[in-house]
Formats: structure tokens, C-alpha cells, sequence
């Protein structure tokens, strides 16, 4: 099964222009490697019936980074975080 890792806004659904939501090597492996360091979650107005959607955010950038270094395609994450943390409006929402 694929995922799609996507970058988000979730008051309207806008991606993020500087990221490349399609699918990467690695990318499966997602939650191995930052599960326990996405601590924010957000759910839309609905859950679960009208959007099933769930948007994740890093809580602790530095230990994203660090974590980042292991992962396969690390400067992906890099950017990740650069974008997530540079502007907050922004989640990431997975896709399988």
C-alpha cells in the first residue's frame, strides 16, 4: 500500500507550493521514524463521517531535525520542517 505524505493548510485545503506530495522511498516508513514526535493532531469539523482527514504537526522541530538525519531521503524531512515550522497554518495530512 502507497502513502501520500501531503503538506496542508486545513482551513481550506491549500498545499503547500514547496512540497512534493508525491510518493518517496521511505515515505511508508514515515511513522517509524516520527510517530512518538508528532504530538499535535487536528481533526475537522465531522470527523470521521464528513472528513476523515487527520493533519499532524511536529511539536519538538529540533528532534524532528535530529530524527530526520536516519530516515531515508533526509533532506525531505529537513524541508518538512523548515515549512511547518516556518509557517503554522500549515499540517501534514497522510494519504494511503
Amino acid at each position: 500500500m502507497g502513502i501520500n505524505i501531503i503538506i496542508e493548510r486545513p482551513e481550506d485545503y491549500e498545499r503547500h507550493s514547496d512540497w512534493n506530495s508525491t510518493r518517496y522511498a521511505g515515505d511508508r516508513d514515515f511513522f517509524k521514524h516520527f510517530g512518538d514526535l508528532l504530538t499535535e493532531e487536528r481533526l475537522p469539523d465531522g470527523f470521521p463521517y464528513e472528513d476523515d482527514r487527520i493533519w499532524y504537526r511536529p511539536a519538538d522541530f529540533d528532534a524532528f531535525r535530529t530524527r530526520a538525519t536516519s530516515a531515508e531521503w533526509p533532506e525531505r524531512w529537513l524541508k518538512a520542517a523548515d515549512i511547518l515550522e516556518g509557517n503554522p497554518d500549515f499540517w501534514f495530512y497522510l494519504s494511503y
